[in-house]
């Protein structure tokens, strides 16, 4: 899935920063690359019975002060666009899909590519 939008404590990431961004998701796991190079390897668990549905984020591979530790998070799926938003480390789960600034979330949008 390509990275669209996405926005960290209110502040939008410049779209050239994110512009070779790709997921890709597996079972109970993904894969964030920049280009070819990894950025990221993030475990997740969700509870789809919860509205907003659930998504609780463990980052596994990453030069980042979040490795091992999970952000709790809501997403959102329509059609071919996937969305979440996660909060920091210890915060209180988002009830909203925004990331407005003081925050502490961020928000991010993927959507499908095509083949």
């Amino acid at each position: 899935m390509e990275n669209s939008p996405r926005a960290e404590d209110g502040t939008e990431t410049p779209a050239e920063t994110i512009k070779d961004r790709v997921i890709s998701i597996e079972e109970g796991k993904y894969t964030l690359r920049d280009g070819k190079e990894i950025y990221a390897t993030v475990t997740f668990k969700v509870d789809p019975s919860r509205e907003p549905k659930w998504i609780n984020l463990t980052i596994t591979i990453a030069d980042s002060d979040f490795k091992g530790k999970t952000q709790p998070g809501i997403y959102k799926i329509d059609g071919e666009t996937l969305t979440f938003c996660v909060a920091d480390i210890g915060a209180e789960r988002p009830t909203e899909f925004t990331a407005k600034a003081g925050s502490g979330r961020i928000l991010t949008t993927y959507n499908r590519q095509k083949k």
